[in-house]
C-alpha cells in the first residue's frame, strides 16, 4: 500500500491484546535478527516502466532467485513482478541485478487493465506456481482477490474463494462490510507445508468498532478446503501516525509468523517493527523481534519480507524491502537479516 493513500484510518482506536484459537503451543523461541548490510536499487526501467513500488518478496532457493512484486495498478506500466540476484561477499550484500520482468497476466492471458488490481502479495507455492492477492480498489467496485499464478507466465490458472466477510458491500462511506479501500490483503506467506496465510492491511469495515482486530485467513493445502481464520490486534500506532498496518507476514514453521507492521505520518515520518506471533496459543503471543528505526538504516515504507540464502555457518536469512511509492524522495532499499533456527 502506498502511504500516501488511504488515510482514513487515522483516527482508529487501537488495542494490544490478541486472541485466536489453536492447538497447544508449540514452544518456539522468537529468532534474532542481526543486521547485515542494505543495498540501494538505482533507478531502473523495465517493459518500459519504473522498476519500483516492491511490496512483496519471495525467494526462490532452487534458482538463488530474489522475486519482488511491484504495487502498480496498471499506471505506470503493465502490472509486474521482478526476478532479482543479490549478489554477497561471504556475509555482506554487494549488489542487486535484475534478471527478469514479467507482466501479471489475467486468467485470459491478458495484462490486466488499468486499476483493475491493487497486486501487494506475493508468495512461492510449489516449484510450477506463486500465490498472489490484490487488495481490491473498493473505490471503484474492483474486489480483492487470492491468486495462483504461473511460476512461467505470471498468468492467473486459478482464484480462492474469499469469505463474504471480506467483499466490500458499496464504496465509501456507504461501506458496512469488506476490505477498506488500500487496505485490504497486503499481507501473504506460504508455510513449509503449503499451507497459506492472508491477512487484511487494516480491520474490515465491520470490524472498526472492535479495536485494531485484523483477520488473518488460513487456507490449508488441499484444494477446494473452505479457509479457517486466525484475529490479529496490531500494536498501537506510533503517535502522528496517519497509516498503521500490516504489510507483510512471513510463516517460519507451522504457526510461527513473523509480521511487519509499517505506520506513517506526514510529521513523524515511517515506523517500521517487526514481530515475532505464535497462532497456537489462546491468546496468542506476540513478541517485537527488531524496530528497523533503531538500525542505522534508511527509514522509509518497508512492506515486504521473505526468507533469504542459508549462509555458510548454517543460519538462515531475511530479507527486508521498502516500497519506494514511485517518488523520488523515497528509496527502494533491500536490507539482509541473519538468525539462527527456530528452538523449540
Amino acid at each position: 500500500m502506498s502511504h500516501t493513500r488511504g488515510f482514513a484510518l487515522a483516527g482508529l482506536m487501537v488495542v494490544a491484546a490478541c486472541k485466536t484459537g489453536g492447538t497447544p503451543s508449540t514452544g518456539q523461541t522468537p529468532p534474532t535478527l542481526v543486521f547485515l548490510g542494505a543495498l540501494e536499487l538505482p533507478p531502473t526501467r523495465a517493459l518500459d516502466a519504473p522498476v519500483g513500488g516492491l511490496s512483496a518478496l519471495a525467494y526462490d532457493a532452487t534458482l538463488d532467485v530474489l522475486w519482488a512484486l511491484s504495487d502498480d495498478r496498471s499506471e505506470r506500466g503493465p502490472a509486474r513482478m521482478h526476478a532479482f540476484r543479490v549478489h554477497h561477499q561471504g556475509s555482506r550484500p554487494t549488489g542487486l541485478e535484475l534478471l527478469r520482468t514479467l507482466p501479471l497476466l489475467d486468467a485470459q492471458g491478458h495484462p490486466f487493465e488499468r486499476h483493475t488490481l491493487d497486486p501487494e502479495g506475493l508468495a512461492l507455492a510449489g516449484p510450477d506456481h506463486f500465490l498472489l492477492s490484490s487488495e481490491g480498489i473498493t473505490s471503484k467496485g474492483i474486489p480483492p482477490f487470492l491468486a495462483r499464478v504461473d511460476r512461467n507466465t505470471a498468468a492467473v490458472v486459478e482464484t480462492f474463494a474469499l469469505p463474504e466477510a471480506f467483499h466490500p458491500d458499496a464504496p465509501m462511506p456507504n461501506q458496512t462490510r469488506g476490505v477498506l479501500d488500500n487496505f485490504g490483503l497486503e499481507a501473504l506467506g506460504t508455510c513449509p507445508d503449503q499451507t497459506a496465510l492472508t491477512m487484511n492491511e487494516a480491520p474490515l469495515a465491520q470490524d472498526r468498532t472492535r479495536g485494531n482486530v485484523l483477520r488473518v485467513l488460513v487456507f490449508p493445502p488441499a484444494a477446494g478446503t473452505p479457509p479457517s481464520q486466525w484475529e490479529y490486534v496490531l500494536e498501537p500506532a506510533p503517535a502522528g501516525s496517519l497509516v498503521h498496518g500490516v504489510t507483510s507476514l512471513l510463516c517460519l514453521e507451522k504457526q510461527d509468523v513473523l509480521t511487519l507492521e509499517r505506520s506513517w505520518g506526514k510529521e513523524v515520518g515511517f515506523f517500521n517493527r517487526i514481530f515475532h506471533v505464535d497462532f497456537s496459543q489462546n491468546p496468542a503471543r506476540k513478541t517485537l523481534v527488531l524496530d528497523l528505526n533503531s538500525l542505522t538504516l534508511r527509514r522509509d515504507n518497508y512492506e515486504g519480507l521473505s526468507l533469504g540464502p542459508t549462509l555458510p555457518d548454517g543460519r538462515r536469512t531475511l530479507y527486508v524491502v521498502s516500497d519506494d511509492n514511485f517518488l523520488p524522495e523515497q528509496a527502494t532499499i533491500l536490507a539482509w537479516f541473519a538468525f539462527s533456527p527456530l528452538k523449540h
